[in-house]
């Protein structure tokens, strides 16, 4: 009899610690899908309003880096993945980071230095006489807003490291 209470009683307690498993285990894998989830919002410019070469673009609520060489028009990140503001080093074609001076191609690959990796590519498509840009990023990945000192700090090369030779 104390034995069949014994095994009642650890099968209550093994079927318990497998429910709170299960519980625990959805609610963490529910929260990493909800933090991943991209967002969807997207913004339009004329390409007849996007000039050849690099320009800065105030695109929703954010700085967008447009490289337009004939058709082809990328969208890439005004920072890199820590948050470092770009500075065009037009002579040179790239770019460099203001703060620790890592270096990117015009398409977003990184050349150098201790940035995290490419540069953030917008998907963009176009519709009629629009580029539109799909400005989606996961929620757990802060996405720098637009400031007005922004274009200040594209085109002055000298806070970063602009020179043909690298740092590093």
């Amino acid at each position: 009899m104390q034995a069949t209470v014994v095994a009642v009683r650890g099968s209550r307690a093994l079927v318990a610690a497998a429910v709170m498993t299960l519980l625990v285990l959805g609610v963490v894998l529910a929260g990493a899908a909800i933090t991943r989830a991209p967002s969807t919002e997207t913004a339009s410019l004329l390409v007849a309003s996007i000039s050849q070469g690099t320009t800065l673009q105030h695109v929703g609520n954010r700085g967008v880096v447009l490289v337009r060489t004939g058709d082809d028009i990328r969208a890439l990140s005004a920072w890199d993945g820590r948050g470092d503001p770009l500075v065009l080093c037009e002579p040179e074609g790239f770019f460099s980071t203001s703060i620790y001076a890592s270096r990117y191609a015009l398409d977003g690959r990184k050349l150098g230095g201790p940035g995290p990796g490419p540069l953030d590519q917008y998907p963009t498509h176009i519709e009629g006489k629009n580029l539109v840009i799909n400005l989606s990023h996961r929620f757990d990945h802060p996405v720098p807003r637009w400031s007005d000192g922004m274009p200040s700090v594209l085109g002055n090369r000298s806070i970063a490291v602009c020179g043909s030779e690298f740092p590093y």
